[in-house]
């Protein structure tokens, strides 16, 4: 299943390049994305069992991690652009450009 993509993506790409070309491509392209939505719908609904049910019990545990990230990463960019200002509005020495520099790449 795994192995799926890079023959999707080249089926897409040969559709897309040679679909200015010739036109009569497309169909054949739709019809192989249309059947392979098909049978990967079919296999997840019908064929794939799960080995366990969660009874919803890892939601809590994603909104508080949505939650946290999306406080800290913003605020983590604010920190990070706020100290280039500073290394582009400053004239460090070599050691000290060395130092906040490794400070911004940690």
């Amino acid at each position: 299943m795994e192995l799926e993509l890079p023959g999707d993506m080249l089926i897409f790409t040969i559709v897309l390049c040679y679909s200015v070309i010739s036109p009569m491509l497309i169909p054949f392209g739709v019809l192989y994305f249309g059947l392979g939505w098909l049978i990967l719908r079919n296999q997840a609904l019908k064929v794939y069992v799960p080995s366990f049910e969660s009874n919803g019990r890892m939601w809590p545990h994603m909104h508080i991690a949505h939650y946290s990230f999306s406080v800290s990463i913003p605020s983590h960019h604010v920190w990070l652009f706020w100290s280039e200002e500073i290394l582009l509005c400053s004239n460090p020495t070599p050691t000290s450009h060395n130092v906040l520099d490794f400070r911004l790449h940690l």
